[in-house]
């Protein structure tokens, strides 16, 4: 008597998980897109935050220089994130595309220490002045346009790389 009970135990728990699962699945399945909330420009954060060994908090992005400047003795990038998107180029377009999915400019300190490579890959080790004088305003040359990885530690940039575009 007490396997049929277990038997029928078993199979009531199965019956039961099986409504749940089909229920969930109904739920789901009556969401549009108006049910989905929009997601502001801060919540749209493209950068990758990475704990090393240490603790200390890194963080890795492409983006945009908008400028290069010294201030009070110190160096300092501003930065607009952007994301690559190889699933589509606009109008035909070959090659890579990168999207602005956060209008956010981003300001950090540049490391007095900190490593600048150039070039497509980036094998050129470079001298803050000359990052600097790729975004003055005078100057046209393509790395103003470029995409650059950086890495942040504890808010301060330690490397720059101009992004590799193929």
């Amino acid at each position: 008597m007490k396997k049929k009970n277990e038997g029928y135990i078993i199979g009531l728990v199965l019956v039961i998980i099986a409504l749940l699962v089909i229920g969930a699945g109904i739920y789901l399945n009556n969401k549009t897109a108006s049910d989905v909330p929009n997601i502001s420009d801060e919540q749209k954060d493209v950068s990758v935050p990475v704990k090393s060994a240490t603790n200390i908090v890194t963080e890795q992005a492409i983006g945009i220089v908008k400028s290069v400047y010294n201030q009070s003795g110190k160096n300092y990038i501003d930065i607009d994130y952007v994301e690559l998107n190889t699933k589509w180029a606009p109008g035909g377009m070959n090659g890579p595309v990168y999207q602005n999915v956060n209008s956010k400019i981003r300001t950090f300190e540049i490391s007095s220490n900190a490593k600048f490579m150039s070039g497509s890959p980036a094998t050129n080790s470079i001298t803050f002045s000359t990052f600097q004088n790729y975004f003055n305003t005078s100057n046209t040359t393509y790395q103003k346009n470029n995409p650059w990885d950086i890495v942040v530690i504890n808010g301060v940039v330690t490397k720059i790389e101009e992004h590799f575009i193929p």
